[in-house]
């Protein structure tokens, strides 16, 4: 062992890594919904506003 992690150990957390990228990837391709309460426009803006910004 010449590393500060085990070479398993390391491949390890490498594929939980890709998982997550992959996961992200295609969670930005399906396009997920926005969270609760964020909207588009501009902070502070109300619908009639934000056409105007």
């Amino acid at each position: 062992m010449t590393g500060y992690i085990p070479a398993v150990t390391g491949a390890l957390l490498q594929e939980l890594v890709d998982l997550a990228t992959i996961v992200n990837g295609l969670r930005a391709l399906h396009g997920a919904d926005r969270l609760p309460g964020m909207t588009s426009s501009p902070a502070g803006a109300t619908s009639g506003e934000a056409e105007y910004m």
